[in-house]
Protein backbone atom coordinates (compact mmCIF):
# COMPACT_ATOMS: atom_id res chain seq x y z
CA UNK A 1 0.00 0.00 0.00
CA UNK A 2 1.39 3.67 -0.96
CA UNK A 3 2.01 5.84 1.99
CA UNK A 4 -0.80 7.21 3.43
CA UNK A 5 -0.63 11.16 3.15
CA UNK A 6 -4.10 12.33 2.90
CA UNK A 7 -7.60 12.09 4.08
CA UNK A 8 -10.69 12.13 2.02
CA UNK A 9 -14.37 10.48 2.21
CA UNK A 10 -18.17 9.61 1.28
CA UNK A 11 -20.36 10.92 4.13
CA UNK A 12 -22.64 8.70 5.82
CA UNK A 13 -25.81 9.37 3.44
CA UNK A 14 -23.34 8.42 0.33
CA UNK A 15 -21.85 5.44 1.89
CA UNK A 16 -25.53 4.22 2.89
CA UNK A 17 -26.65 4.57 -0.75
CA UNK A 18 -23.66 2.83 -2.42
CA UNK A 19 -23.92 -0.46 0.12
CA UNK A 20 -27.61 -0.74 -0.68
CA UNK A 21 -28.35 0.42 -4.29
CA UNK A 22 -25.12 0.90 -5.93
CA UNK A 23 -25.92 -1.41 -8.67
CA UNK A 24 -28.18 1.39 -10.56
CA UNK A 25 -26.34 4.60 -9.85
CA UNK A 26 -25.14 5.36 -13.25
CA UNK A 27 -26.96 8.63 -15.09
CA UNK A 28 -29.93 7.81 -17.58
CA UNK A 29 -28.33 7.65 -21.15
CA UNK A 30 -29.51 10.48 -22.97
CA UNK A 31 -27.56 12.76 -20.00
CA UNK A 32 -24.52 9.78 -20.47
CA UNK A 33 -24.97 10.66 -24.46
CA UNK A 34 -24.99 14.41 -23.99
CA UNK A 35 -21.53 13.90 -21.88
CA UNK A 36 -19.57 11.91 -24.19
CA UNK A 37 -18.60 13.86 -26.44
CA UNK A 38 -15.77 16.64 -26.47
CA UNK A 39 -12.13 16.40 -24.99
CA UNK A 40 -10.74 13.24 -25.04
CA UNK A 41 -8.05 14.24 -22.58
CA UNK A 42 -7.62 11.48 -19.33
CA UNK A 43 -9.52 12.52 -16.62
CA UNK A 44 -7.91 13.32 -13.28
CA UNK A 45 -7.86 11.13 -10.03
CA UNK A 46 -9.21 12.04 -6.36
CA UNK A 47 -10.07 11.71 -2.91
CA UNK A 48 -15.61 12.39 3.11
CA UNK A 49 -16.91 10.58 4.23
CA UNK A 50 -19.19 10.87 4.78
CA UNK A 51 -20.43 10.89 2.58
CA UNK A 52 -21.90 13.20 1.06
CA UNK A 53 -25.16 12.26 -1.21
CA UNK A 54 -27.99 10.88 -0.54
CA UNK A 55 -30.09 7.95 -0.48
CA UNK A 56 -31.16 8.59 -3.67
CA UNK A 57 -32.69 5.77 -6.38
CA UNK A 58 -31.18 6.19 -9.52
CA UNK A 59 -33.24 6.86 -12.76
CA UNK A 60 -35.21 3.43 -14.54
CA UNK A 61 -33.35 3.69 -17.43
CA UNK A 62 -30.09 4.35 -15.93
CA UNK A 63 -26.62 2.34 -16.22
CA UNK A 64 -23.55 2.11 -14.57
CA UNK A 65 -20.88 3.65 -16.09
CA UNK A 66 -18.00 3.82 -13.49
CA UNK A 67 -16.27 1.48 -15.31
CA UNK A 68 -15.85 2.93 -18.51
CA UNK A 69 -12.93 4.84 -19.40
CA UNK A 70 -13.57 8.50 -18.53
CA UNK A 71 -12.35 10.56 -21.31
CA UNK A 72 -15.85 12.52 -20.94
CA UNK A 73 -14.69 13.93 -18.03
CA UNK A 74 -12.94 16.98 -19.85
CA UNK A 75 -16.21 16.76 -22.05
CA UNK A 76 -17.68 20.33 -20.48
CA UNK A 77 -15.06 23.20 -21.07
CA UNK A 78 -14.13 24.58 -18.21
CA UNK A 79 -16.31 28.04 -17.24
CA UNK A 80 -14.62 31.13 -18.81
CA UNK A 81 -15.41 33.73 -16.21
CA UNK A 82 -15.63 37.47 -16.59
CA UNK A 83 -14.66 40.21 -14.49
CA UNK A 84 -16.58 42.18 -11.93
CA UNK A 85 -19.50 40.04 -11.33
CA UNK A 86 -20.61 42.23 -8.27
CA UNK A 87 -23.11 44.74 -9.99
CA UNK A 88 -24.34 41.46 -12.60
CA UNK A 89 -28.06 40.56 -12.42
CA UNK A 90 -29.28 37.55 -13.14
CA UNK A 91 -30.86 33.83 -11.28
CA UNK A 92 -29.00 30.72 -9.96
CA UNK A 93 -30.71 27.75 -9.45
CA UNK A 94 -29.64 25.94 -6.17
CA UNK A 95 -30.65 22.35 -5.33
CA UNK A 96 -29.72 20.34 -2.66
CA UNK A 97 -30.74 16.79 -1.03
CA UNK A 98 -30.30 18.09 2.74
CA UNK A 99 -32.53 17.16 5.25
CA UNK A 100 -35.11 18.97 5.41
CA UNK A 101 -35.17 20.04 9.31
CA UNK A 102 -31.94 21.87 7.72
CA UNK A 103 -33.99 24.17 5.23
CA UNK A 104 -34.46 26.96 7.26
CA UNK A 105 -30.57 27.54 7.40
CA UNK A 106 -30.10 26.70 3.94
CA UNK A 107 -32.94 29.82 3.31
CA UNK A 108 -31.17 32.01 5.83
CA UNK A 109 -28.27 31.58 3.78
CA UNK A 110 -29.92 32.45 0.48
CA UNK A 111 -31.39 35.31 2.54
CA UNK A 112 -28.14 36.51 2.95
CA UNK A 113 -26.73 35.77 -0.08
CA UNK A 114 -29.50 38.51 -1.77
CA UNK A 115 -28.51 40.66 0.21
CA UNK A 116 -24.87 40.82 -0.19
CA UNK A 117 -25.57 40.64 -3.87
CA UNK A 118 -29.19 42.69 -4.34
CA UNK A 119 -28.95 41.82 -8.20
CA UNK A 120 -28.72 38.36 -7.88
CA UNK A 121 -31.86 36.27 -7.43
CA UNK A 122 -31.35 32.91 -5.75
CA UNK A 123 -33.82 30.32 -6.20
CA UNK A 124 -33.34 27.20 -3.58
CA UNK A 125 -34.84 24.28 -4.97
CA UNK A 126 -35.17 21.23 -2.81
CA UNK A 127 -35.95 17.07 -3.60
CA UNK A 128 -35.90 14.57 -0.85
CA UNK A 129 -32.67 12.15 -1.38
CA UNK A 130 -34.56 9.04 -3.24
CA UNK A 131 -35.39 11.51 -6.33
CA UNK A 132 -32.52 13.87 -6.12
CA UNK A 133 -30.43 12.44 -8.97
CA UNK A 134 -33.29 10.87 -11.05
CA UNK A 135 -34.26 14.75 -11.25
CA UNK A 136 -31.36 16.11 -11.84
CA UNK A 137 -30.90 13.42 -14.65
CA UNK A 138 -33.61 14.38 -16.62
CA UNK A 139 -33.12 18.35 -16.54
CA UNK A 140 -29.75 17.71 -17.63
CA UNK A 141 -30.81 15.86 -20.57
CA UNK A 142 -33.23 18.20 -20.97
CA UNK A 143 -30.84 21.32 -20.55
CA UNK A 144 -32.94 22.81 -17.89
CA UNK A 145 -30.84 21.50 -14.99
CA UNK A 146 -29.85 24.04 -11.96
CA UNK A 147 -26.66 25.75 -11.29
CA UNK A 148 -25.36 24.59 -8.37
CA UNK A 149 -25.64 21.15 -6.80
CA UNK A 150 -24.92 19.52 -3.33
CA UNK A 151 -22.62 16.41 -3.50
CA UNK A 152 -20.50 14.09 -1.49
CA UNK A 153 -17.15 12.95 -3.22
CA UNK A 154 -18.80 10.08 -4.65
CA UNK A 155 -21.51 11.86 -6.41
CA UNK A 156 -18.86 14.56 -7.19
CA UNK A 157 -16.41 12.12 -8.90
CA UNK A 158 -19.52 10.26 -10.80
CA UNK A 159 -20.45 13.63 -12.45
CA UNK A 160 -17.12 14.83 -13.01
CA UNK A 161 -15.94 11.63 -15.06
CA UNK A 162 -19.43 11.85 -17.11
CA UNK A 163 -18.71 15.61 -17.66
CA UNK A 164 -21.67 16.97 -15.97
CA UNK A 165 -19.97 19.68 -14.03
CA UNK A 166 -17.47 22.45 -14.53
CA UNK A 167 -13.26 22.32 -13.87
CA UNK A 168 -13.56 25.04 -11.31
CA UNK A 169 -9.74 26.09 -12.09
CA UNK A 170 -9.96 29.06 -14.03
CA UNK A 171 -12.87 30.01 -11.80
CA UNK A 172 -10.98 29.92 -8.80
CA UNK A 173 -7.87 31.77 -10.19
CA UNK A 174 -10.06 35.01 -11.70
CA UNK A 175 -11.84 35.43 -8.35
CA UNK A 176 -8.27 34.82 -5.97
CA UNK A 177 -10.25 32.47 -4.06
CA UNK A 178 -7.47 30.27 -1.50
CA UNK A 179 -8.65 26.97 -1.80
CA UNK A 180 -5.78 26.09 0.94
CA UNK A 181 -8.80 27.67 3.27
CA UNK A 182 -10.62 24.61 2.78
CA UNK A 183 -9.39 21.54 4.78
CA UNK A 184 -7.59 19.63 2.40
CA UNK A 185 -8.23 15.94 3.71
CA UNK A 186 -11.97 16.93 2.55
CA UNK A 187 -11.47 19.20 -0.89
CA UNK A 188 -9.19 16.33 -2.12
CA UNK A 189 -12.88 14.44 -2.50
CA UNK A 190 -13.66 17.46 -5.34
CA UNK A 191 -10.05 17.41 -7.27
CA UNK A 192 -7.84 15.37 -8.88
CA UNK A 193 -5.21 15.76 -11.96
CA UNK A 194 -4.90 19.38 -11.51
CA UNK A 195 -8.56 20.11 -11.55
CA UNK A 196 -10.94 21.47 -9.50
CA UNK A 197 -14.74 20.31 -9.85
CA UNK A 198 -16.42 20.91 -6.80
CA UNK A 199 -15.53 23.60 -3.39
CA UNK A 200 -15.79 21.27 -0.26
CA UNK A 201 -18.06 23.27 2.44
CA UNK A 202 -18.12 20.50 5.45
CA UNK A 203 -16.66 18.04 6.93
CA UNK A 204 -17.79 15.76 9.40
CA UNK A 205 -16.12 12.79 11.50
CA UNK A 206 -16.87 9.43 13.41
CA UNK A 207 -16.78 9.18 17.28
CA UNK A 208 -17.57 7.69 20.37
CA UNK A 209 -21.08 8.64 22.07
CA UNK A 210 -21.74 7.26 24.98
CA UNK A 211 -24.36 6.55 27.78
CA UNK A 212 -22.78 7.95 31.10
CA UNK A 213 -25.77 7.24 33.15
CA UNK A 214 -25.05 3.82 31.75
CA UNK A 215 -21.68 3.90 32.74
CA UNK A 216 -22.02 5.19 36.42
CA UNK A 217 -24.62 2.42 37.05
CA UNK A 218 -21.50 0.18 36.01
CA UNK A 219 -18.75 1.71 38.43
CA UNK A 220 -16.93 2.91 35.18
CA UNK A 221 -15.75 5.95 34.56
CA UNK A 222 -16.35 8.63 32.30
CA UNK A 223 -14.58 8.10 28.72
CA UNK A 224 -12.12 10.55 27.88
CA UNK A 225 -12.80 14.19 26.48
CA UNK A 226 -9.19 14.09 24.03
CA UNK A 227 -9.00 12.49 20.80
CA UNK A 228 -5.81 10.83 21.71
CA UNK A 229 -6.15 9.74 25.11
CA UNK A 230 -5.59 6.74 26.63
CA UNK A 231 -8.96 4.44 25.27
CA UNK A 232 -7.94 1.24 24.19
CA UNK A 233 -9.54 -1.76 21.75
CA UNK A 234 -9.34 -3.58 24.76
CA UNK A 235 -10.94 -1.07 27.58
CA UNK A 236 -13.78 -0.52 25.06
CA UNK A 237 -14.58 -4.17 24.87
CA UNK A 238 -14.27 -4.66 28.91
CA UNK A 239 -16.39 -1.51 29.18
CA UNK A 240 -19.01 -2.71 26.61
CA UNK A 241 -19.07 -6.35 28.24
CA UNK A 242 -20.04 -4.66 31.66
CA UNK A 243 -22.39 -2.37 30.04
CA UNK A 244 -24.57 -5.65 28.08
CA UNK A 245 -27.42 -7.02 30.23
CA UNK A 246 -29.42 -9.46 28.25
CA UNK A 247 -31.95 -8.97 31.18
CA UNK A 248 -32.28 -5.92 30.80
CA UNK A 249 -32.40 -5.61 27.18
CA UNK A 250 -28.82 -3.27 27.31
CA UNK A 251 -26.25 -3.37 24.72
CA UNK A 252 -22.43 -2.45 25.06
CA UNK A 253 -22.39 -1.50 21.56
CA UNK A 254 -24.51 -0.78 18.69
CA UNK A 255 -23.64 -0.44 15.11
CA UNK A 256 -24.49 1.89 12.26
CA UNK A 257 -25.26 -0.19 9.96
CA UNK A 258 -23.13 -3.03 8.14
CA UNK A 259 -20.85 -0.81 6.16
CA UNK A 260 -20.01 1.31 8.96
CA UNK A 261 -19.62 -1.70 11.01
CA UNK A 262 -16.61 -2.21 8.28
CA UNK A 263 -14.65 0.56 9.97
CA UNK A 264 -14.15 -1.27 12.39
CA UNK A 265 -11.32 -3.33 10.24
CA UNK A 266 -9.05 -0.08 10.33
CA UNK A 267 -8.42 -0.09 14.20
CA UNK A 268 -6.11 -3.24 13.33
CA UNK A 269 -4.28 -1.60 10.74
CA UNK A 270 -6.17 -2.92 7.22
CA UNK A 271 -7.68 -0.14 4.61
CA UNK A 272 -9.36 -1.16 2.14
CA UNK A 273 -7.75 0.29 -1.09
CA UNK A 274 -3.73 -0.14 -2.16
CA UNK A 275 -3.57 3.64 -2.56
CA UNK A 276 -5.67 6.93 -1.61
CA UNK A 277 -4.11 8.84 -4.66
CA UNK A 278 -4.97 6.06 -7.16
CA UNK A 279 -6.39 3.00 -6.12
CA UNK A 280 -5.56 0.22 -8.36
CA UNK A 281 -6.39 -2.81 -6.11
CA UNK A 282 -8.69 -3.85 -2.76
CA UNK A 283 -6.14 -5.20 -0.05
CA UNK A 284 -8.94 -5.48 2.83
CA UNK A 285 -7.75 -8.99 2.57
CA UNK A 286 -4.93 -8.28 4.54
CA UNK A 287 -4.02 -10.53 7.45
CA UNK A 288 -4.84 -6.97 9.27
CA UNK A 289 -8.19 -6.59 7.16
CA UNK A 290 -8.90 -10.31 7.68
CA UNK A 291 -8.30 -10.28 11.74
CA UNK A 292 -10.63 -7.15 11.79
CA UNK A 293 -13.54 -8.10 10.06
CA UNK A 294 -13.01 -11.35 12.47
CA UNK A 295 -13.44 -8.72 15.23
CA UNK A 296 -16.60 -7.18 13.93
CA UNK A 297 -18.19 -10.61 13.68
CA UNK A 298 -17.05 -11.53 17.36
CA UNK A 299 -18.40 -8.46 18.99
CA UNK A 300 -22.05 -10.14 17.43
CA UNK A 301 -21.36 -13.76 18.43
CA UNK A 302 -18.56 -14.51 20.59
CA UNK A 303 -18.58 -11.42 22.69
CA UNK A 304 -22.10 -10.67 22.24
CA UNK A 305 -22.05 -7.02 23.35
CA UNK A 306 -23.84 -5.79 20.16
CA UNK A 307 -26.78 -7.11 18.00
CA UNK A 308 -26.34 -8.06 14.40
CA UNK A 309 -27.24 -5.33 12.40
CA UNK A 310 -30.84 -7.16 11.43
CA UNK A 311 -31.62 -6.58 15.07
CA UNK A 312 -31.02 -2.76 15.15
CA UNK A 313 -34.36 -1.64 15.29
CA UNK A 314 -34.83 1.83 14.44
CA UNK A 315 -30.68 1.84 13.70
CA UNK A 316 -27.98 3.20 16.45
CA UNK A 317 -29.47 6.48 16.84
CA UNK A 318 -33.17 5.38 17.66
CA UNK A 319 -31.32 2.74 19.43
CA UNK A 320 -29.07 5.28 21.71
CA UNK A 321 -32.18 7.07 22.96
CA UNK A 322 -33.79 4.55 24.38
CA UNK A 323 -31.10 4.45 27.10
CA UNK A 324 -30.37 0.97 26.40
CA UNK A 325 -27.19 1.23 24.70
CA UNK A 326 -23.94 1.92 26.07
CA UNK A 327 -22.39 3.39 23.07
CA UNK A 328 -22.73 4.29 19.08
CA UNK A 329 -20.23 6.34 17.01
CA UNK A 330 -21.67 9.48 15.51
CA UNK A 331 -20.49 12.67 13.54
CA UNK A 332 -21.40 16.15 14.45
CA UNK A 333 -25.17 16.37 14.03
CA UNK A 334 -25.31 13.57 16.20
CA UNK A 335 -24.14 15.07 19.50
CA UNK A 336 -25.45 18.86 17.42
CA UNK A 337 -28.73 17.82 17.03
CA UNK A 338 -29.89 14.54 16.79
CA UNK A 339 -28.96 13.43 20.53
CA UNK A 340 -29.80 16.45 21.87
CA UNK A 341 -33.27 16.21 23.24
CA UNK A 342 -32.53 13.67 25.80
CA UNK A 343 -33.43 14.32 28.72
CA UNK A 344 -34.08 10.71 30.62
CA UNK A 345 -30.10 10.16 30.88
CA UNK A 346 -26.98 11.86 30.91
CA UNK A 347 -24.59 11.10 27.83
CA UNK A 348 -21.27 12.41 26.31
CA UNK A 349 -18.58 12.44 23.24
CA UNK A 350 -15.47 10.64 23.65
CA UNK A 351 -12.50 9.34 21.12
CA UNK A 352 -13.04 6.21 19.43
CA UNK A 353 -10.82 3.53 20.81
CA UNK A 354 -6.93 2.49 20.12
CA UNK A 355 -6.20 -0.62 17.99
CA UNK A 356 -3.05 -0.72 16.34
CA UNK A 357 -4.34 2.41 14.77
CA UNK A 358 -7.18 5.43 16.01
CA UNK A 359 -8.70 6.44 13.01
CA UNK A 360 -12.34 7.64 11.65
CA UNK A 361 -13.91 8.24 8.33
CA UNK A 362 -14.20 11.80 6.81
CA UNK A 363 -17.75 13.02 5.29
CA UNK A 364 -17.78 16.02 3.16
CA UNK A 365 -20.12 17.68 1.64
CA UNK A 366 -19.75 20.31 -1.25
CA UNK A 367 -21.13 22.21 -4.09
CA UNK A 368 -20.24 21.89 -7.96
CA UNK A 369 -21.38 23.90 -10.75
CA UNK A 370 -23.10 22.15 -13.61
CA UNK A 371 -21.75 22.36 -16.83
CA UNK A 372 -24.58 23.43 -18.99
CA UNK A 373 -25.14 26.63 -16.42
CA UNK A 374 -25.61 29.87 -18.03
CA UNK A 375 -24.32 31.79 -15.52
CA UNK A 376 -21.00 30.41 -14.12
CA UNK A 377 -20.11 33.72 -12.59
CA UNK A 378 -23.06 33.99 -10.32
CA UNK A 379 -22.69 30.42 -9.88
CA UNK A 380 -19.65 30.69 -8.56
CA UNK A 381 -20.35 33.57 -6.18
CA UNK A 382 -23.17 31.44 -4.87
CA UNK A 383 -20.20 28.41 -4.00
CA UNK A 384 -17.87 30.75 -2.50
CA UNK A 385 -20.18 32.47 -0.72
CA UNK A 386 -21.27 29.01 0.48
CA UNK A 387 -18.48 27.56 1.34
CA UNK A 388 -16.04 30.67 2.30
CA UNK A 389 -18.42 33.41 3.97
CA UNK A 390 -21.44 34.03 5.72
CA UNK A 391 -23.44 31.52 4.12
CA UNK A 392 -21.24 28.75 5.22
CA UNK A 393 -21.64 30.10 8.76
CA UNK A 394 -25.23 29.94 8.57
CA UNK A 395 -26.04 26.75 6.92
CA UNK A 396 -23.32 25.02 9.38
CA UNK A 397 -25.80 25.71 12.08
CA UNK A 398 -27.92 22.64 11.16
CA UNK A 399 -25.32 20.80 9.15
CA UNK A 400 -21.60 19.52 9.82
CA UNK A 401 -18.17 21.12 10.54
CA UNK A 402 -16.99 23.67 8.05
CA UNK A 403 -14.30 22.94 5.76
CA UNK A 404 -13.09 26.24 5.60
CA UNK A 405 -10.40 26.77 8.29
CA UNK A 406 -10.63 30.51 8.29
CA UNK A 407 -14.37 30.19 10.22
CA UNK A 408 -14.29 29.66 14.03
CA UNK A 409 -15.83 26.60 14.60
CA UNK A 410 -16.25 27.54 18.12
CA UNK A 411 -18.90 30.35 16.84
CA UNK A 412 -20.58 28.40 14.93
CA UNK A 413 -21.26 24.89 17.03
CA UNK A 414 -23.61 24.36 19.76
CA UNK A 415 -21.05 22.02 21.41
CA UNK A 416 -18.54 22.79 24.10
CA UNK A 417 -15.18 24.06 22.99
CA UNK A 418 -13.54 20.39 23.87
CA UNK A 419 -15.88 18.76 22.11
CA UNK A 420 -15.55 21.08 19.19
CA UNK A 421 -11.28 20.41 19.32
CA UNK A 422 -12.33 16.26 19.60
CA UNK A 423 -13.55 16.40 16.90
CA UNK A 424 -11.54 18.62 14.79
CA UNK A 425 -8.62 16.43 16.04
CA UNK A 426 -10.38 13.33 14.44
CA UNK A 427 -10.59 15.00 11.19
CA UNK A 428 -6.60 15.10 11.00
CA UNK A 429 -6.54 11.03 10.83
CA UNK A 430 -9.35 10.27 9.00
CA UNK A 431 -9.26 7.71 5.75
CA UNK A 432 -11.78 7.95 3.02
CA UNK A 433 -14.27 5.53 1.93
CA UNK A 434 -14.19 7.20 -1.29
CA UNK A 435 -10.69 8.42 -2.11
CA UNK A 436 -10.70 8.17 -5.87
CA UNK A 437 -13.08 7.85 -9.29
CA UNK A 438 -11.61 4.45 -9.93
CA UNK A 439 -13.51 3.00 -6.61
CA UNK A 440 -16.40 2.06 -8.25
CA UNK A 441 -19.94 1.82 -6.69
CA UNK A 442 -20.48 -1.98 -7.48
CA UNK A 443 -18.08 -1.96 -5.02
CA UNK A 444 -20.22 -1.49 -2.25
CA UNK A 445 -22.54 -3.86 -3.36
CA UNK A 446 -19.67 -6.36 -3.05
CA UNK A 447 -19.26 -4.97 0.54
CA UNK A 448 -22.57 -4.49 1.62
CA UNK A 449 -23.40 -8.74 0.69
CA UNK A 450 -19.75 -9.69 2.14
CA UNK A 451 -21.41 -7.89 5.45
CA UNK A 452 -24.53 -9.55 5.47
CA UNK A 453 -22.51 -12.56 5.56
CA UNK A 454 -20.41 -11.93 8.14
CA UNK A 455 -23.38 -10.83 10.04
CA UNK A 456 -25.17 -13.64 9.63
CA UNK A 457 -22.41 -15.76 10.95
CA UNK A 458 -22.70 -17.95 7.54
CA UNK A 459 -18.70 -16.38 6.81
CA UNK A 460 -15.62 -15.82 9.07
CA UNK A 461 -14.23 -12.40 8.87
CA UNK A 462 -11.26 -14.04 6.47
CA UNK A 463 -13.52 -15.61 4.02
CA UNK A 464 -15.79 -12.28 4.16
CA UNK A 465 -12.57 -10.06 3.08
CA UNK A 466 -10.67 -12.73 1.19
CA UNK A 467 -14.29 -12.58 -1.37
CA UNK A 468 -14.53 -8.78 -0.69
CA UNK A 469 -11.11 -8.39 -2.39
CA UNK A 470 -11.56 -10.86 -4.72
CA UNK A 471 -15.01 -9.96 -6.12
CA UNK A 472 -13.72 -6.20 -5.96
CA UNK A 473 -10.59 -6.40 -7.54
CA UNK A 474 -12.09 -8.65 -10.89
CA UNK A 475 -13.84 -5.22 -11.60
CA UNK A 476 -11.76 -2.64 -11.09
CA UNK A 477 -10.33 -2.34 -14.25
CA UNK A 478 -10.83 -0.93 -16.24
CA UNK A 479 -10.35 2.41 -13.97
CA UNK A 480 -12.18 5.28 -14.35
CA UNK A 481 -9.56 7.61 -14.18
CA UNK A 482 -6.54 6.66 -16.10
CA UNK A 483 -3.24 6.79 -15.23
Amino acid sequence: MEKIVSSKTTSRRSFLRYGAIAAGLGLAPPLLAACSSGSQSPAPSTGAGSATAPASTAAPAAKPTSGAPSGAATAAPAAQSSSGTSGATGTVRLYTWTAAANLPSWKDAVAAFEKTYPSITVNLEYSPSSEYFDKLTVEYAGNTAPDVIYTSPPDAERLATQGVVLDLSQLIKDNNFNLSDINPASQEGYQWSGKVWGICAWNDTRYTIYNKTLFKKAGMPDLPQKWDADFSLDTFLQYAKKLTDPSQQTWGYVFEDNLHAAHFSWLFGSYYWDSFDYPTKAVMDSPEGQQGFQFIQDMVYKYKIAPSVAANMGGSDAMFQTGKVGMVWGGFKSAAVVDKPIKDFEWDISTIPMGKKRVSNLSPNGFQIVSKTKVPDLAWKLVEFDTADQGNELMTRATSMPANRKIDFNKVSPLQPWQNQLLLDALKGGWPDTPHPNIKPEFWTIMTNEMEALMANTKTGADAAKAMAQQINAKFQPYVVPK
